[in-house]
């Protein structure tokens, strides 16, 4: 059975839910699934320094050498790559090994530690044609996954398009202070529920304005969700948007940000748009300012908004989120399949060995090259693993074709 090890850190809000929809995804596709969970790493000011002086030290020929050691431990494994998906972060022993490397980043939180780290990656797996764009611009090899969300959508509840929701998360890019001030300018709006979990958010008593403070359970969480048929989601930035999607699950209006991703997901067919007034890096993403006049002017048109254009909207969502988690699962599949294809010889002195070329097809990747020369000596005088030297090994990435050829000393 073919193994797939995710890689992820400690985090209560998206990279559980990244992960806990890979595993099940990737369980379903005949997969051995293993999670690695490690603490979450604080940056400090020594890091920013020890991380600006390793890629200098690094970018040159310790990092090919890197790159050369993973290529040899490859080579050297008679079975098919374990598989590792790495979840925002990349811990350097784990980049060592022959296994196939996946990296499924948050833009937005990509650490600058790890920004030399990307080299390393056979595949950057991106949940955005957003972040596809942004790496691809950096000549890393890119494959757009896409994501989906949990099914939050029950048949037996009728959301209420008069009760407002918006989830805070814990996180400070929601848009929640716009959307609160937005609610005390208008006292004739409807309800609004904000789940803030552990957001440090102060509101003003509203009688349209319920704050709750304390994390919901599950179960809770998705009698709000149900309950609810608008929600507002006005982020700042998103790595993918569960909230977002989650919220088109259950049939609902989405009311969001006009600023990628997040209008990758929803349109003027399916939901609401908000428009921005200007943004910032936010590392490898954007952060978005949000017009607090534009967020009047959305949730008055939701509130205005004929029945019969609710519900196409509402309807228009929910099929959106069924196609795109089956179009993720396809994706996924397909990525795993072409991981797992990814293989070179034991041995190159076998006369039938493959080791003039190993090809993988990989759609969507952009021109990329490099190559190096190493020469191996592991075991000398061993029958089982004698000395192999090598005069060229190349990793090559040329329009959507990945190749990986090792070649023998004559």
């Amino acid at each position: 059975m073919p193994s797939c090890t995710l890689i992820a850190y400690e985090n209560p809000k998206g990279i559980r839910s990244d992960l806990e929809i890979l595993t099940s995804s990737i369980a379903r596709l005949g997969f051995l699934v293993r999670t690695q969970i490690t603490p979450p790493h604080r940056s400090t000011v020594f890091d920013e320094i020890a991380t600006i002086e390793t890629a200098r030290k690094l970018t040159g020929g310790p990092l090919r050498a890197i790159k050369a050691l993973q290529a040899v431990a490859r080579w050297r494994s008679p079975e098919r790559p374990a598989v590792k998906i790495f979840l925002e972060r990349l811990p350097l022993p784990d980049l060592l090994d022959s296994s196939y490397k996946i990296f499924v980043p948050n833009p937005e939180w990509l650490i600058p530690e790890d920004e030399w780290k990307l080299e390393l990656m056979d595949v950057i797996a991106c949940k955005s044609r957003d972040a596809a764009n942004t790496f691809a611009r950096r000549d890393l090899p890119v494959y757009y996954l896409g994501f989906t969300s949990e099914d939050r959508f029950s048949g037996e509840a009728t959301p209420d398009r008069r009760e407002y929701l918006h989830i805070a998360s814990g996180g400070r890019q929601k848009g929640t202070a716009e959307i609160i001030d937005a609610w005390h300018h208008h006292p004739e709006w409807p309800h609004l529920t904000i789940l803030a979990g552990i957001s440090p958010i102060a509101a003003d008593a509203a009688h349209n304005l319920t704050l709750i403070k304390d994390w919901c359970s599950d179960g809770e969480l998705r009698g709000h969700m149900q309950r609810c048929g608008v929600h507002v989601c006005c982020s700042n930035s998103e790595g993918f948007g569960h909230t977002i999607v989650e919220g088109m699950s259950c049939g609902a209006l989405v009311i969001t940000t006009d600023f990628p991703p997040m209008n990758e997901l929803v349109d003027e067919s399916r939901g609401v748009l908000v428009r921005t007034c200007s943004s910032k890096p936010m590392r490898y993403g954007r952060f978005a300012q949000l017009d607090r006049t534009d967020i009047e002017r959305a949730v008055s048109q939701s509130i205005t908004m004929e029945e019969n254009d609710y519900r196409t909207r509402c309807h228009a969502a929910r099929a959106w989120f069924l196609q795109e988690r089956a179009a993720f699962e396809k994706r996924l599949a397909d990525l795993l399949q072409m991981a797992s294809a990814l293989r070179l010889p034991a041995r190159s002195s076998d006369p039938d060995s493959p080791c003039r070329s190993t090809l993988l097809q990989l759609s969507t990747l952009r021109p990329r090259h490099c190559s190096l020369t190493v020469v191996i000596g592991a075991g000398a005088g061993s029958d089982t693993n004698p000395p192999v030297e090598i005069t060229m090994l190349s990793y090559q990435i040329v329009k959507g074709c990945a190749s990986v050829c090792a070649q023998p000393k004559n």
